[in-house]
């Protein structure tokens, strides 16, 4: 009995060992992520969410598609630099771009899917509301 259980521990540890973490988990990196509420400066000229992440991108091969919040998803808008990002190479640093409307609910935890099927995790800072004149 000594001798099977030495035998499964010898092999979790060598499982464990060899075990490495999907590279497509670490894509793209989050930098920063905030959330910020905006009231325009005229009646009924609106109000909304922003949601604005900035990220590095770590691969050649990141398809960035949407953020989800509780209850709603939209599409990222990607910029690099002042300019729609057509295409995106590691090393990028990337601002990725949401807006919802005021009838959604802030929200300070959300997911981004990307390459067809997989989530990463993210949590926003929430700055001051935005009023314009």
């Amino acid at each position: 009995m000594r001798r099977l259980t030495i035998i499964i521990t010898s092999i979790l540890l060598i499982s464990c060992a060899t075990f490495k973490k999907s590279p497509a988990l670490n894509e793209f990196i989050i930098l920063s992520a905030t959330v910020q509420k905006w009231h325009g400066g005229q009646k009924s000229s609106g109000t909304g969410i922003h949601y604005k992440i900035i990220a590095l991108a770590n691969s050649n091969n990141v398809t960035i598609d949407s953020l989800h919040l509780a209850g709603y998803s939209a599409k990222i808008g990607i910029m690099k630099g002042n300019k729609a990002a057509e295409t995106i190479k590691k090393g990028d640093t990337l601002t990725l771009k949401v807006g919802t409307p005021n009838s959604i609910a802030l929200q300070l935890n959300g997911t981004v899917s990307y390459n067809g099927n997989l989530i990463k995790k993210v949590t926003f800072e929430k700055l001051q509301d935005l009023y314009y004149p």
